[in-house]
C-alpha cells in the first residue's frame, strides 16, 4: 500500500483497499470492511471508473444485506447493475441479479432464471444455492449439491467447498 502511495497509483491504491474489503469481508470485520470499500469507492470515484466502481458497489451492497441494510443494499445494488450492464461485466450483472432477487425474497424470478440457458453451471449453483437458502427446498439443495461438487472435482475453490459444507451440515 505505500508503494501505491508514494508513487501516486491510485488505482493500485484503490485496488488494494478493496482486497483489504475483501479480506475483511471473509474475516467477518464488517465494519473494516466497510472502510475499506468506502474508501476503494471514493477513488474509483475520483478516476471516474464504471469498470471498477460496478464491483465495488456490487460487493458493497451484497455486504449490506448480509447486515441486514436491504434499502442501501437495494440502492447501490441498482448503481452496480446499471454500471454493469454498461460495460458489460456480465458476472456482476448476474450477480446483481441474484442479489436483487434476495433482497426480495424472490425465488419465483430465480426459478425464472434457471429456464434461460445463457447461465453456465456455476450460475446455476449459485441460483439453486439461493433458493434452498431461502425457501429450505430440497430440491434445489440437491441440484446445487450436485453442481457444486462438480465444480469442485473439476476446480477447488474455496467457495465451492465452502457451500458444499453449508448444505451437507445443515439440520432442518
Amino acid at each position: 500500500m505505500n508503494i501505491y502511495l508514494e508513487t501516486g497509483d491510485k488505482k493500485g491504491e484503490c485496488m488494494t483497499l478493496f482486497g483489504l474489503g475483501l479480506i475483511y469481508r471473509g474475516r467477518k470485520n464488517y465494519s473494516k470492511a466497510f472502510d475499506s470499500l468506502n474508501r476503494a469507492i471514493k477513488i474509483a470515484e475520483e478516476l471516474a471508473s464504471k469498470f471498477l466502481l460496478c464491483a465495488f458497489f456490487n460487493i458493497k451492497a451484497e455486504l449490506l444485506f448480509k447486515t441486514g441494510n436491504l434499502q442501501e443494499a437495494q440502492i447501490l445494488n441498482e448503481k452496480a447493475l446499471t454500471l454493469s450492464e454498461e460495460t458489460k461485466r456480465q458476472k456482476i450483472v448476474f450477480n446483481c441479479l441474484i442479489l436483487k432477487h434476495k433482497i426480495n425474497s424472490d425465488t419465483v424470478s430465480m426459478r425464472g432464471m434457471l429456464n434461460d440457458e445463457k447461465y453456465n453451471d456455476e450460475q446455476r449453483a449459485e441460483i439453486n444455492f439461493e433458493i434452498w437458502k431461502i425457501d429450505q427446498d430440497p430440491e434445489a439443495k440437491q441440484k446445487a449439491l450436485e453442481i457444486y461438487k462438480k465444480l469442485y472435482l473439476r476446480t477447488p475453490e474455496f467457495e465451492f467447498k465452502e457451500k458444499i459444507e453449508e448444505m451437507e451440515n445443515f439440520k432442518s
